[in-house]
């Protein structure tokens, strides 16, 4: 990762830093202040047009966890596809055909990001 890679930061509660990046259409990922990667995001585009995605992977490292990586590395994402729509697959427990996986803590994630108004239920 270069230092030009790093689009986004996101400060914690506890002062540090989570840097951000997107891939369009792809993923989005997470790094400390060391530059090591923990989290990352994947989605698949829906349609043809790349305005809607699902998020078919998410995992944020252990330490990391409920501290809005996750969401803020959603938001990100969808700011850096020109505000596409976001969707989740909330009842992906077992791995879907297209992807989706829901395990751990995705679907909590899931549920809040669509009551916010973030993402949508597919």
């Amino acid at each position: 990762m270069e230092d030009t890679d790093l689009q986004y930061r996101y400060e914690l509660s506890n002062g540090k830093h989570v840097y951000l990046t997107a891939e369009y259409g792809v993923s989005a990922s997470a790094y400390d202040e060391d530059k090591n990667k923990i989290g990352e995001a994947e989605f698949a585009v829906m349609g043809e047009d790349d305005e809607q995605f699902l998020v078919t992977n998410i995992y944020v490292d252990e330490v990391f966890w409920k501290k809005g990586i996750a969401r803020e590395m959603i938001r990100v994402f969808s700011e850096e596809t020109n505000g596409a729509q976001i969707f989740f697959c909330t009842d992906a427990s077992t791995p879907r055909e297209d992807g989706a996986h829901l395990t751990t803590d995705g679907r909590g994630l899931a549920e809040s990001m669509i009551r916010d108004g973030l993402a949508s239920r597919l």
